[in-house]
């Protein structure tokens, strides 16, 4: 155990290496989940480069884990 704690000192954490909290699973309040690349839209601002000729989707177990979350 002492080992973890000389570890946690040594370590900055990674909430004062970004600038700001991160959030735990418990004080999520949005979560965007995105099921597909393939859309119909093809918006000048999608940050997935989404379009019909995508063929990505996301995986029932990945689904399943986001679920859990």
């Amino acid at each position: 155990m002492d080992y973890f704690k000389k570890i946690n000192k040594a370590v900055p954490r990674f909430d004062d290496k970004v600038g700001y909290k991160i959030k735990t699973k418990n004080e999520i309040d949005t979560l965007q989940v995105n099921l597909t690349r393939r859309c119909n839209l093809s918006c000048k601002h999608c940050h997935l480069s989404c379009n019909l000729n995508r063929s990505e989707d996301m995986s029932m177990d990945v689904a399943d884990k986001v679920i859990d979350l």
